[in-house]
């Protein structure tokens, strides 16, 4: 009978998941290329990929659509496990986005299945373990790059699968689970450092026990898979270092103590009314640093175990913070990883409470609430997520007027993006027939990202980005040199700036807003 309730659970978590991504419109989401947030480093995520895919390079040989100022393109950002795993089946089922999406989104959903079984072996208690995984996909930020391109969700997930082994060690003793903890800890720093916050937190726990228990020698030996992890993450990192394009993507930190005052302030401003929001519902964050606070006042009555992950998790939150301060302006993906601390949380309190006061997780009043106010944050996560893909979505446009405080901005975003890149997701074919090549190197303005319009476009070449040292018509010296042959541009404004108009002459194409023109001496 316990067997048939325990699967039952699964079953209903299953489902649950499956509603609130319905909810969040994954379903109209998954076909989307690189769209809304962070758009630019989606389509550095893609370019990696497409790549791959097109000029099948091996492994350690990633590469951009941006050839950058050394004319090729290679550089290195996460290991790219992912990038090359999509690549190698879009060889298979053809070059599709959702493809991306859903690997990503499957490593989530089951971090979040692992995430229910540690939950459900503490508790014995389906309900609250279902509540613990959906409050925690009910952070915007996870919410919205489950289903995405970068890379930080999925880490975020495979520490999620790690954490559940590592209870296994520690609950049964057995070694195999740490080094199979540790795997997963391996795969997901590779993949974004920043996912091995909790890792770190059980190295330290870990460190705890050597010097606190008996058997020394034992606890000693089992820090080796801690050390594999390190090793294998810091040789990944130097290598990242050091391959081909530096300066592209952030290999280090960006600490707090290297801005000034002012810098501070205003990115303080940022990260609470901005960044915060994004990290999880205000009312639901305040509401578990309560527990926070409940659980450390009741230390005596705590589990041992979770409240030394607990408190541990806290500070590094802070920690973390203060180390990448400087990215909290607009990169709210960097907060991902940080989510650990609400489970962690969450399961402490729940511990606590089932084993002081066992009545209150019992109640039928007490679940009934928790569901309604879980309900309110996932119907206003998904306000949050859909209209970054859709103004004009139903749920959007037929919500409470409070939610839609930001519509001005996304209505701006969308038509600007039909006026401008829209055209470029189809117009690789209609280049094909110009007789442009995807090696040719074109200069693809306006385009202040990396890859965005060069990606869309399947295409090599420069864009606005880089070259910060030259001067317009310096910069179309440089590109030219460095072998571009075609310029292309997507908004009528840009050509009218003085130092463009005398590579306007050789005009050989036109896509719907999208100017094309073959450079002189090409």
């Amino acid at each position: 009978m316990k067997k048939l309730k325990f699967i039952k659970g699964d079953y209903i978590l299953i489902i649950l998941l499956t509603i609130i991504s319905l909810v969040y419109g994954y379903h109209k989401i998954i076909g989307y290329g690189p769209y809304s947030v962070h758009q630019w480093r989606q389509s550095d995520c893609l370019s990696f990929t497409l790549n791959y895919y097109r000029e099948n390079l091996n492994f350690f040989q990633s590469s951009m659509n941006w050839i950058g100022k050394d004319g090729h393109g290679r550089t290195v950002s996460e290991f790219p496990i992912i990038y090359y795993t999509v690549a190698q089946l879009w060889k298979v089922f053809g070059q599709h986005e959702w493809i991306f999406r859903l690997l990503n989104l499957l490593i989530v959903y089951i971090g979040l299945f692992y995430l229910f079984k540690f939950f459900k072996q503490y508790l014995l208690n389906d309900f609250w373990a279902i509540f613990g995984v959906t409050l925690l996909f009910s952070s915007p930020v996870l919410a919205y790059y489950s289903n995405n391109f970068i890379a930080d969700a999925p880490a975020f997930g495979l520490s999620l699968i790690a954490c559940f082994y590592y209870w296994k060690y520690y609950s049964s003793g057995f070694i195999r689970k740490l080094y199979l903890a540790c795997s997963f800890f391996l795969l997901a720093g590779l993949i974004k450092v920043t996912s091995l916050s909790v890792f770190i937190i059980l190295v330290l726990f870990h460190i705890y026990f050597v010097f606190t228990e008996k058997e020394k020698k034992k606890n000693l030996l089992a820090l080796i898979p801690f050390a594999i992890v390190l090793a294998g993450v810091f040789a990944w990192y130097y290598y990242a270092q050091y391959y081909k394009i530096k300066g592209i993507f952030l290999l280090g930190i960006w600490p707090i103590w290297d801005l000034s005052p002012e810098k501070m302030k205003e990115i303080a401003k940022l990260f609470y009314h901005e960044m915060l929001p994004s990290y999880f519902n205000l009312a639901g964050l305040y509401f578990i640093l309560i527990l926070f606070v409940y659980n450390v006042w009741n230390f005596r009555n705590a589990n041992k175990f979770l409240l030394v992950l607990n408190i541990m998790a806290f500070f590094e939150v802070i920690l973390y913070i203060l180390l990448f301060f400087q990215a909290f302006n607009v990169h709210d993906y960097y907060l991902t990883n940080m989510l650990i601390f609400i489970p962690i949380t969450l399961l402490t309190f729940l511990d606590l409470i089932n084993n002081t006061h066992p009545d209150i997780l019992t109640s039928k009043k007490v679940k009934i609430f928790a569901v309604l106010c879980l309900s309110l944050i996932i119907y206003s996560t998904a306000l949050k997520t859909r209209i970054k893909y859709s103004s004009d979505d139903f749920l959007v446009r037929n919500t409470l007027k409070v939610f839609k405080r930001s519509t001005p901005y996304w209505d701006w975003y969308h038509a600007h993006y039909a006026e401008t890149y829209k055209s470029l997701e189809t117009i690789t074919l209609y280049l094909r027939k110009l007789g442009i090549k995807r090696t040719d190197k074109v200069i693809s303005i306006p385009d202040v990202s990396i890859n965005t319009t060069l990606y869309l476009m399947d295409q090599k070449g420069f864009t606005d980005f880089g070259y910060g040292e030259f001067t317009g018509e310096e910069r179309m010296k440089k590109f030219i040199a460095l072998g571009a042959r075609y310029l292309i541009t997507n908004t009528r404004s840009v050509e009218e700036q003085e130092f463009l108009k005398p590579y306007l002459k050789n005009k050989i194409g036109s896509y719907h807003n999208v100017n094309i023109y073959k450079l002189e001496g090409s």
